[in-house]
């Protein structure tokens, strides 16, 4: 998982330092707090507008006029 190259901030960092644990104990938590297929549906449900949430305010950050887009190629 790359975010935005050298710009990604110290959490991401720490996120793609071991993601094979983070799964394992995503997986782990959802065993534990799920009775069933329903609550695993909203905890994806729950799980992916968090993501989105977090990367919208991410670029958001980056659209700053304080940053200096640069091409890539």
């Amino acid at each position: 998982m790359r975010v935005f190259g050298n710009e990604a901030d110290e959490t991401v960092r720490e996120l793609q330092a071991d993601p094979e644990a983070l799964v394992c104990n995503g997986a782990d938590l959802l065993d534990d707090r799920c009775a069933g297929e329903t609550d695993r549906e909203r905890a994806a449900v729950a799980a992916e507008r968090t993501v989105e949430t977090a990367y919208e305010a991410y670029e958001r950050r980056l659209d700053g006029p304080w940053i200096e887009t640069k091409p890539i190629c």
